[in-house]
């Protein structure tokens, strides 16, 4: 009886835990260069992400940095069985400049894990991009997003 007690306790907090449950965050996102991550809460299930910062550049054996704004559209989901922790997965776009110029299109797809009763959410994630202007796709952003949330 404590067995299945203590499962429907579990069952019914986990669906009271929102994908997402707060309203906005700010903070530094590490991957193949870094910047800076803002996301608001469009609803219990959908967010957007603005990033600003700079990606490292290999073109013709020479790095250089491309300072780059994207912007993701992302629908989130809920893992119920640990409360706090979510999926997303969105689409979007970005404008670089650095050498040359880059437009193009992104994709992202993530863990995230908001600290129960601390104002601090922790991510990880694979952001692909193409560029229509610039060179071709990139598949090696891998990110860390560590947020205030608020």
């Amino acid at each position: 009886m404590k067995k299945i007690s203590l499962f429907i306790i579990l069952l019914a907090s986990a669906y009271l835990v929102n994908a997402q449950n707060y309203d906005q965050s700010i903070g530094l996102r590490f991957a193949n260069g870094g910047g800076f991550s803002y996301k608001k809460a469009l609803s219990s299930s959908n967010a957007f992400e603005a990033i600003a910062g700079f990606r490292r550049h290999n073109h013709d054996h020479n790095d250089y940095n491309v300072l780059v704004a994207t912007g993701l559209y992302e629908w989130q989901k809920r893992i119920n069985e640990v409360p706090g922790l979510g999926w997303y997965i969105g689409l979007g776009a970005h404008v670089g400049i650095g050498d040359d110029a880059w437009l193009g299109g992104d994709g992202i797809i993530g863990l995230e894990y908001k600290i129960k009763d601390a104002p601090i959410a922790i991510s990880l994630d694979w952001k692909p991009a193409f560029n229509v202007i610039g060179d071709g796709f990139y598949g090696d952003e891998a990110g860390l997003t560590i947020r205030y949330t608020f």
